[in-house]
């Protein structure tokens, strides 16, 4: 009589770095300020694994006031000095919140800048 019973093949713990970006330079593009919260692990991981970061934020909270804008772009900054990227490794295109995609030929020239 033959055994119905599964037995699953036992692998190694899966790493939080993809494969192949070991030393490589990693481009984190978010919509906006504190997108980056939700993949922290993941950026930390590159940069453990001896990559060089680099992050890009597409739109400025501004409904509230400038003002706000202002503190989200520091708080940023602060988060990405948390990861040991310096400030000038961060970016900040601007475009009006809500509209990026009004403003995608600027976002994408500001890519190349």
């Amino acid at each position: 009589m033959t055994s119905c019973v599964h037995r699953p093949e036992v692998r190694e713990e899966p790493s939080l770095t993809p494969a192949g970006v070991q030393g490589q330079r990693v481009l984190f593009v978010g919509a906006h300020q504190d997108d980056e919260l939700f993949i922290l692990s993941r950026l930390r991981a590159h940069q453990l694994a001896g990559g060089e970061l680099f992050m890009l934020w597409t739109a400025l909270s501004t409904q509230v006031n400038p003002r706000y804008a202002e503190r989200r772009v520091a708080e940023s900054i602060a988060v990405a000095g948390e990861l040991d990227v310096p400030e000038d490794s961060c970016t900040f295109l601007g475009a009006e919140d809500g509209r990026t995609h009004d403003d995608i030929t600027a976002v994408l020239d500001g890519l190349w800048e």
